[in-house]
């Protein structure tokens, strides 16, 4: 699978049309401080293990034209692209949100 980037603005337009796959990169303790709305917690640390254990969700996704975006803190932190990889090397396309959880907390975004 490719890895590519996306935008806020085009982040934002797939998540509020349901047509994405949001992953949150994130150690669990950030995630569970508060997250992008929709988004299920898959962080770097084994992440081959919960891909694979995911593969099913991840396909019906795709299946459904739905994109998979992958995220982390910010454009420092580099979980996002690596978990990113990592499912591109099961086969599947994945965009990364490079700007992160803080780009979309201070743009105003929904949270959860």
């Amino acid at each position: 699978g490719k890895v590519s980037s996306i935008s806020l603005e085009q982040f934002f337009v797939l998540q509020q049309s349901d047509q994405t796959l949001i992953i949150d990169a994130r150690p669990a303790f950030f995630y569970n401080l508060g997250h992008i709305p929709g988004a299920s917690h898959l962080p770097k640390n084994n992440c081959d293990e919960l891909i694979h254990n995911r593969e099913a969700e991840i396909k019906t996704a795709l299946a459904e034209g739905k994109t998979i975006v992958v995220y982390c803190t910010s454009r420092t932190c580099p979980d996002a692209r690596t978990v990113a990889r990592h499912i591109s090397g099961f086969g599947h396309p994945a965009s990364v949100f490079s700007a992160g959880w803080n780009a979309w907390n201070e743009a105003g975004m929904p949270t959860e």
